[in-house]
């Protein structure tokens, strides 16, 4: 595999050499797809082939889609030379369930209005200029290492009364091992722009890179190397330093091989990124030789899945993260608290002394009672707290809880925040299964002593 992405590189260095060449310049058209997109890309100089992992990234090299975690939304907008602008909007994500992506772009770029004139110098008045551009991507990761993909583009050129339509095509590959990241790219090949003065070939560009990353220290590096059909070689190397996703640092410098001092598009760049909540916003400042002002460029990219993370129920984050609603928790509490048997107590019947007999001159001592069994025994229990009871919808019946080994026929509900009075008492003792009755105690022998009598005077 590794030789297979060499043998790539080295077809793509080949060919650019071979077909770039300043010579070239001003025979293509469609050459606002030479500008570029991407705040937080041209803040690095433009250096983005061998680690890009998102829409951004995606404009340079195809294969940058594939690295897409989730579904993605971009915007950029950019001010340039001669109070033109480009705006430019992306969408991206994956293909059902199936490790494919996909992203749709759209690239508006609006140059003005012109004064127009003839051959003589004479106004013929005034026309405006702008170009368009419809693209759709796919990428395809191939394991962990290696991801491919290709995309397709269809140009719309006017200019005053004319205009011209065309067809283009990307394609490009990525790999990484461990820090380190290799990509190859080839933008606007295979179409050309139809005007009706003719035909002509699409400003094609032939690019290979390399980059370094520490995920540690949020640091990264990258360089690129890039061979324009209709244009200079350029080198371009850039530098980011992140901090726990929430802000970047970023700076570059893109050199024209071969150019003249001041050569516009040539120079260094500055920028940063911030972000929080699946909002990530760039800014880019190129500072050009022939603009004294520079050029500056503003990015945002939105992630759609951090807001159904945002959204989540409360309960359902409780369960994911570990974490207790109180208001939740609080009541298991309140009923097991409510559930508790309310202490009372049930009088235990007195001991009936038996009836005395006959007088007698002595008398054996009587036994000692024998206590009758209580129909309820009393639970010590601690009452809960007031506030838990009057939590409860509805309070348990005193009888719902088993006591003892009597078991109640009928339940009676019993308030348990007041002591029960004697007739609520009684009518519990009522509704229990009477146990049964003690063994009768023999009454105590009395001896029998012999009257004597009075004698008689």
């Amino acid at each position: 595999m590794l030789r297979i992405r060499i043998a790539f590189c080295t077809t793509l260095l080949v060919a650019g050499a071979a077909h770039a060449s300043i010579d070239n310049a001003g025979t293509t058209a469609g050459n606002f797809l030479a500008v570029g997109t991407g705040a937080g890309i041209l803040s690095m100089g433009g250096a983005t082939l061998g680690f890009g992992q998102d829409l951004n990234a995606a404009a340079w090299n195809p294969a940058a889609l594939g690295r897409l975690s989730g579904s993605q939304f971009a915007i950029s907008h950019a001010t340039l030379a001669s109070q033109s602008t480009q705006e430019w909007l992306a969408a991206g994500g994956r293909v059902g369930r199936a490790s494919t992506r996909w992203s749709t772009t759209a690239l508006y770029q609006g140059d003005g209005s012109f004064d127009g004139r003839d051959a003589l110098g004479a106004s013929t008045g005034s026309f405006s200029v702008s170009s368009m551009a419809l693209g759709v991507q796919v990428a395809q990761p191939f394991g962990e290492a290696f991801v491919a993909g290709v995309g397709a583009h269809w140009l719309a050129d006017k200019l005053g009364d004319a205009s011209g339509h065309g067809l283009g095509f990307d394609a490009g590959v990525q790999g990484s091992m461990g820090a380190f990241g290799l990509g190859a790219a080839v933008r606007n090949v295979g179409g050309a722009m139809q005007y009706d003065a003719g035909r002509f070939d699409l400003p094609a560009v032939y690019g290979v890179g390399a980059s370094w990353t520490n995920v540690a220290s949020g640091l990264r590096l990258a360089v690129d190397a890039n061979f324009p059909r209709a244009y200079y070689n350029d080198v371009r190397v850039g530098g980011e330093w992140r901090w726990q996703e929430r802000v970047a640092l970023r700076a570059g410098y893109r050199m024209e091989l071969g150019a003249a001092a001041g050569e516009p598009l040539g120079g260094a760049t500055f920028g940063f990124g911030a972000g929080v909540n699946g909002m990530w916003m760039d800014y880019a400042f190129l500072a050009s030789g022939a603009e004294a002002q520079g050029q500056h460029r503003l990015g945002l990219t939105f992630h759609p899945s951090f807001l159904n993370h945002a959204l989540r129920p409360v309960a359902a984050a409780d369960a994911t993260s570990g974490g207790t609603n109180p208001a939740v928790a609080a009541a298991p509490t309140v009923r097991a608290a409510a559930q508790q048997p309310v202490a009372s107590a049930v009088p235990a019947r007195p001991a009936q002394a038996q009836p005395a007999s006959a007088p007698v001159v002595r008398q054996a001592p009587a036994p000692a009672p024998v206590a009758v069994p209580a129909p309820v025994a009393a639970a010590q229990t601690e009452l809960p707290p007031a506030n838990a009871l009057q939590s409860e919808v509805a309070p348990r019946p005193l009888a719902s809880q088993p006591v003892a080994s009597v078991k109640p026929s009928h339940p009676v509900r019993v308030n348990p925040l007041v002591m029960p009075s004697r007739a609520e008492l009684a009518q519990v003792a009522a509704t229990l299964t009477p146990p049964k009755p003690a063994a009768p105690v023999a009454a105590p022998k009395v001896a029998k002593v012999a009257a004597v009598r009075a004698p008689k005077r």
